[in-house]
């Protein structure tokens, strides 16, 4: 089950383990209003200036949701952007699921925690025996099928569906991604396309959108991987954690060459005319 919600890129030797909902997180909260002051606010400020211990600092003894939830936030981007196979990863994961369950306990109206909670057992699970991974993939979906009756056109919830869907059906096949858990392509890429319609050219909306396609099969997903990233090439993020996913993207348009290179060599020894 490992990778559902996880991609891993090679490194110099290392992983970096890029999630996609916390990497959308530039889109999950709005930034403070200006002449706001209060801790919450400074820790949106922290956020978007990619400074995740003191949105941990600012709200270490926060009781509030949303002070709760973006703690979670930051958490999950900080463990998203370290090497995959660090121990922290996990560790920073579980604390973040206390986070966004407890959010969502106390505010059940609010979208973010459950969408923080999916992505945080995305992590769990790739660190998960098998059956315990299943499970988590699970609450993951029925955390994401929560966010998206609360508010069936945010964005972050439409994305976050697609990527369930195209992670596991790139990860397993179509066919039992389907089987095990009603996973669809067609329905990842529409939740995608929906998002699109809302973020426009979103620098981390266009990044994953390119990661999960890499994992396709059908004859779209390499050129559609490759457009989603020209585009993000021409994007001006102004917040970190864009300008960060857009120094990533040439390690993934390395990884859509190999895996043109590798399509492109089977079909020549299949003695295709």
């Amino acid at each position: 089950m490992s990778g559902w919600f996880c991609l891993s890129l090679k490194t110099a030797g290392a992983a970096r383990c890029i999630g996609l909902l916390a990497l959308l997180g530039s889109a999950a909260t709005l930034p403070a209003a200006a002449g706001e002051s209060g801790p919450l606010a400074q820790a949106e400020h922290a956020y978007e200036a990619g400074r995740y211990d003191q949105v941990a600092a600012l709200t270490h003894d926060a009781v509030d949701p949303a002070a709760l939830a973006l703690k979670a936030r930051a958490l999950l981007t900080k463990a998203m952007l370290m090497d995959a196979a660090s121990p922290q990863v996990g560790t920073l994961a579980r604390s973040a699921l206390d986070l966004a369950d407890s959010a969502r306990r106390t505010a059940p109206e609010l979208v973010e925690p459950y969408l923080e909670g999916a992505i945080a057992r995305g992590l769990l699970a790739d660190r998960l025996p098998l059956q315990p991974a299943i499970r988590m993939v699970w609450e993951a979906r029925t955390l994401i099928d929560a966010a998206l009756r609360i508010a069936p056109n945010d964005p972050r919830a439409l994305s976050t569906d697609g990527g369930w869907h195209l992670m596991l059906t790139g990860r397993l096949g179509l066919i039992p991604a389907n089987l095990l858990f009603s996973a669809s392509r067609s329905h990842g890429l529409a939740a995608f396309q929906k998002a699109f319609r809302v973020l426009g050219d979103d620098p981390n909306l266009l990044y994953h959108f390119a990661k999960v396609r890499l994992l396709q099969s059908d004859a779209e997903a390499l050129p559609e991987a490759r457009a989603a990233l020209h585009r993000l090439r021409q994007a001006h993020p102004s917040d970190a954690l864009g300008q960060a996913v857009q120094k990533l993207a040439p390690e993934l348009r390395t990884a859509i060459a190999a895996r043109q290179a590798r399509l492109d060599e089977d079909f020549a020894s299949s003695g295709s005319p």
